[in-house]
């Protein structure tokens, strides 16, 4: 962490919630230390943040597709 505010630390997803939603959409679980999701709800951060640095490790299955976002409105039907 190193003065860095977590997002997550492999155990609690508490500082995610789904894109429109109040918590954590069913298609998204913790396995092995990371966030698995699958086709679905996105994930926005639980906060919203006006600067930040933000790092990730990240894996996508062949055939899969992976986004990343940033400054996303929820006033639109889809990020």
């Amino acid at each position: 962490s190193q003065g860095w505010r977590l997002l997550f630390d492999g155990t609690d997803s508490s500082e995610w919630r789904g894109y429109r939603a109040e918590k954590l959409p069913p298609n998204w679980r913790i396995a092995d230390g990371s966030l698995h999701g699958e086709e679905g709800t996105a994930l926005v951060s639980a906060e919203d943040y006006a600067d930040f640095e933000f790092t990730f490790d990240w894996r996508v299955a062949e055939g899969g597709r992976g986004e990343v976002l940033f400054r996303v409105s929820e006033d639109e039907a889809s990020p």
